[in-house]
């Protein structure tokens, strides 16, 4: 997936299955590597995924990390698209 040129973020994580500091990270080369060895990157439901590039984009997703909130067992990181904040200002 990623030698395909998926650009993906973790946007949330359960806490049974992954510690909280996973939220938020870029899924790539790394994230992989510091995966305990039960939890399978693709099928899990430890978390779940914003894809902000893939080849069938026309253009890339371009983000902004936001808020990391720790609610009822899970972990969220917020994204916003850049493109979206600079058309708020």
């Amino acid at each position: 997936m990623i030698a395909g040129g998926l650009r993906a973020k973790l946007v949330c994580v359960d806490k049974k299955q992954l510690p909280g500091s996973f939220a938020g990270r870029d899924f790539d080369a790394a994230l992989l590597n510091d995966l305990p060895p039960e939890i399978d990157p693709v099928e899990s439901a430890a978390s779940f995924i914003l894809v902000s590039m893939r080849t069938m984009f026309a253009v890339p997703v371009n983000l902004e990390a936001g808020e990391i909130v720790d609610r009822d067992g899970f972990v969220y990181a917020d994204f916003l698209e850049r493109s979206a904040l600079s058309n708020e200002a």
